[in-house]
């Protein structure tokens, strides 16, 4: 308890603690009590982001695991109900997605501490639509995927990462 308390009730010396009153002994203990509320509701809110960010990244999980069966679903059908093996199904997924990866520039992704932090900082809303987030993507604000640093980060819902990202791409050509 901060001695500017008891000051500001007129406690200025250890033996004024002696003369206190009912009063001043209430006002006090009230306003520790408030400190005391202050503290339990910070400790709940960073636990809360505690909880919500693992549920973001439980999320993501899902969703990678989402656009995994909608690859194989694809390959399936692309087979046209001829049977296709296991490891056959397998590599042609593993082809694809280095594809993919081969023809996109090498990306950084931004730590987790970066995320969490913009994820706090955005209160879990969308940067451009202010959306809440159920599913999300972390940018790259100037385009420049090796710059991580916490200035260059937004998160933006799928759709509007989306956008931004055609718009970009309309813009190079």
């Amino acid at each position: 308890m901060g001695l500017d308390r008891f000051k500001k009730i007129g406690i200025n010396t250890a033996k004024d603690i002696t003369n206190v009153t009912k009063d001043q002994f209430d006002k006090i203990k009230v306003d520790y009590d408030h400190d005391k509320n202050i503290r339990e509701r910070k400790e709940m809110l960073e636990a809360l982001d505690d909880v919500l960010y693992e549920k973001y990244k439980q999320i993501q999980q899902e969703n990678d695991y989402f656009e995994l069966i909608k690859g194989r679903v694809t390959i399936v059908k692309e087979y046209d109900g001829k049977d296709i093996s296991e490891e056959k199904l397998n590599d042609e997924l593993i082809q694809r997605s280095t594809e993919i990866f081969e023809t996109q520039r090498i990306r950084k992704h931004f730590s987790e501490d970066v995320q969490r932090k913009i994820l706090k900082k955005q209160n879990y809303n969308c940067n451009v639509c202010n959306s809440f987030l159920t599913t999300m993507d972390f940018d790259h604000i100037d385009g420049d995927r090796s710059n991580n640093s916490m200035d260059n980060c937004q998160a933006l819902c799928s759709r509007c990462h989306r956008m931004k990202s055609a718009e970009e791409n309309s813009n190079r050509k």
